[in-house]
């Protein structure tokens, strides 16, 4: 009888174990909201994901500028941009295939920099003024005469693939409109490929021209171009397929094959060589150029966070721009910006501001802020790699 009973009161424990470990598990299942100010994911602004998100959950935020004062009242892990994530060689030029980036981030420059070492492919302005892009600066273009020009350079012939990108905002498509070229179109045959927004109306659309041999292959997006918003645009070429990626989906494969003719025309941002009438009219940023295809994987990365590009989040003068109220919250890689200038000793303003124990601050980065941090009664609080601007 004993043991009988003995082995029910075993069996009692164990299903309550069990029990335990299905309520525990289920728990700790965290789940993941995205952010995106531009659309396409969970939320447009941060503090709308934090409102919905259950206690544990994660929230990752693509990297673009925010302006909102953002309260975490409860436990929760916000990641900016790429941070975490594998980017492999992606922007390595010297294992990986990055010919050229340009981040256009320079104040009214007369030259922009490549900001890949290997090949130094920097390039003069002619007329473009800056603009807010999407990441920090971008080039703005007045659709007549401005462009920016980067002397022929092997490296910026391709032969069995290739892949082009920008972040483009067009103020009217009312011609064809040039993002990059190397293509002399004035009667030559010395062209090698075009980026190009296409005129059509209504229909309006992004194609890539790649001249093989005599003749040439193209793709062109089965989506319609707007003026007037940021579109990010990837277009790949493996020697059998090309593709055309926007706003980090794929839009179109076309299907084209041959060997891209080599040209010794430059490399040119917002227009043709040798011939007006195509001129960008709008903002450019973050063009770039591998000599390879690029995948899907890479496409999807680059569009939410770029080269580990923080999310901007302005507080526009606000008391804080996070404030961590919410014990073991994190916050990872982000760039916190106007706060208020208030200086209380407990009720000051701050970029974050944090009032429970245990939250860890992960790579962040403070600008035009009185004071970047702001610990109030809190213990164990742990700051790793925090910048301050002046």
């Amino acid at each position: 009888m004993i043991a009988k009973n003995r082995f029910v009161n075993a069996g009692l424990l164990l299903l309550v174990a069990m029990l335990f470990f299905v309520f525990v598990s289920d728990d700790s299942e965290a789940a993941t909201h995205t952010v995106d100010k531009f659309g396409g994911s969970d939320y447009t602004n941060i503090t709308q994901a934090v409102d919905n998100a259950s206690a544990g959950d994660i929230i990752r935020v693509a990297s673009r500028t925010y302006h909102d004062a953002v309260e975490v009242d409860k436990k929760l892990t916000i990641i900016g941009g790429n941070y975490g994530s594998e980017m492999g060689n992606l922007y390595d030029c010297n294992n990986g295939d990055l010919v050229a980036k340009y981040s256009l981030d320079e104040e009214d420059p007369s030259e922009v920099e490549d900001g890949v070492w290997c090949d130094e492919l920097n390039g003069d302005v002619e007329g473009a003024s800056t603009a807010a892009g999407v990441w920090g600066n971008g080039l703005n273009f007045d659709g007549v005469n401005d462009y920016v020009e980067i002397a022929d350079d092997d490296a910026l012939d391709f032969t069995t693939a290739m892949s082009v990108g920008a972040w483009f905002k067009s103020d009217g498509i009312t011609s064809d409109q040039v993002i990059l070229s190397k293509w002399y179109d004035s009667g030559s045959n010395d062209k090698s490929y075009k980026f190009y927004l296409i005129n059509n109306g209504a229909n309006d659309k992004l194609r890539i021209r790649i001249q093989v041999g005599s003749s040439h292959i193209q793709c062109s997006t089965d989506s319609n171009i707007s003026p007037d918003v940021w579109n990010h645009a990837i277009a790949t070429y493996d020697g059998t397929n090309i593709k055309i990626y926007l706003n980090g989906d794929l839009d179109k494969t076309c299907s084209g094959s041959g060997t891209i003719r080599t040209s010794s025309s430059p490399l040119i941002i917002g227009n043709l060589d040798g011939i007006s009438g195509s001129e960008f009219d709008g903002i450019l940023d973050d063009v770039s150029l591998w000599n390879d295809a690029i995948t899907s994987s890479d496409v999807e990365k680059i569009y939410w966070g770029g080269d580990f590009v923080r999310p901007v989040v302005n507080a526009s003068g606000g008391d804080y721009v996070f404030k961590l109220a919410a014990a073991e919250s994190q916050l990872k890689f982000f760039e916190a910006q106007y706060s208020g200038s208030s200086s209380g000793d407990s009720d000051g303003d701050a970029g974050v501001l944090i009032t429970a124990d245990e939250v860890q601050l992960h790579d962040n980065q403070f600008r035009y802020n009185t004071f970047g941090v702001r610990i109030v009664s809190s213990d164990d609080v742990q700051l790793h790699y925090t910048y301050m601007h002046c």
